[in-house]
C-alpha cells in the first residue's frame, strides 16, 4: 500500500503548521504499518508548468492523507486549483483510492474548520474517491512551535488520538463511527487569545508598519 501525504499549505514545508503534523501523523501511522509505502509531496503554489508530475504522484497513490490551513472557511485556493485539475485528468481506469485529512486554523474552536472538510468530502464523491476521516484542528498555529512536544504529552493527547483513528483506519473495511472529528491543544483558549494579541503587533513592527495599520479599513467609503 502506498500512502501519499499532501501537504497543502501555499508556505510550503517551512513556516507551516501543515507539514508537522503529516510528519506527526506519518509517524503514527509506522507505528503499526511498517510495510506501508510512504511518500510526501507539498502541491505548487502556482500551476505554471507541466502537472503531470504531480498528477502521476496523486494518481500512483492507493491513499491520500491532506495537510492544510483553513483560508476564508475553504481550501486554500490552488489546492482547489489541483482537486480540479486532477478531475479534469481522472479517467474511468483510476483507482478509488482513500482519502483523509487534517484541516487547521489559528481559531481555537476547532468546528471552524468543518465546512473545509465538507468541501474535501463532496469532492470524493463526485469523484469516486472513499472520504474516511477529516479532522478539524483548532489552534493550528503554534503546532509548528511545538513540535519538541511529544504527541504523548497532557497538551497533544486529544490530537493523538484523532491520528490513531486514521491509523486504525486504514485496514477497516467498514465506514468509520466518525468520519469527522475535532480537536485541538489542550490549552487555555484565554490565554491562548492574550498570546495571539500580543503575536500580531510583534509581527506589524517585524513587517515594518505601525500597530495603529492594524486598524485600517482601506475599503470604508
Amino acid at each position: 500500500m502506498k500512502i501519499l501525504f499532501i501537504n497543502g499549505s501555499p508556505r510550503g514545508e517551512k513556516g507551516s503548521s501543515s507539514f508537522p503534523i503529516l510528519k506527526d501523523l506519518a509517524g503514527v501511522i509506522t507505528e503499526v504499518h511498517e510495510n506501508f509505502e510512504q511518500n510526501f509531496l507539498t502541491l505548487p503554489r502556482s500551476m505554471k508548468g507541466d502537472p503531470a508530475p504531480v498528477l502521476k504522484q496523486m494518481e500512483e497513490a492507493d491513499i491520500w492523507v491532506f495537510a492544510m490551513p483553513l483560508y476564508v472557511d475553504t481550501l486554500p485556493s490552488h489546492v482547489l486549483r489541483w482537486l480540479m485539475e486532477y478531475q479534469k485528468s481522472r479517467t474511468p481506469e483510476s483507482l478509488s483510492r482513500r482519502v483523509y485529512a487534517v484541516v487547521n486554523s489559528g481559531f481555537p474552536e476547532p468546528e471552524q474548520n468543518r465546512e473545509a472538510l465538507k468541501v474535501l468530502e463532496l469532492f470524493c464523491r463526485q469523484n469516486g474517491l472513499e472520504w474516511r476521516i477529516g479532522i478539524g484542528m483548532g489552534m493550528g498555529e503554534p503546532y509548528k512551535q511545538m513540535v519538541q512536544v511529544p504527541l504523548k504529552s497532557f497538551f497533544k493527547s486529544d490530537i493523538l488520538r484523532a491520528y490513531e483513528a486514521v491509523r486504525d483506519d486504514l485496514n477497516r473495511e467498514s465506514l468509520p463511527e466518525k468520519p469527522l472529528c475535532f480537536v485541538r491543544m489542550r490549552w487555555p483558549v484565554w490565554l491562548y487569545r492574550i498570546q495571539g494579541n500580543m503575536g500580531w503587533p510583534m509581527r506589524v513592527k517585524q513587517n515594518g508598519m505601525k500597530k495603529s495599520e492594524i486598524y485600517a479599513r482601506p475599503y470604508v467609503l
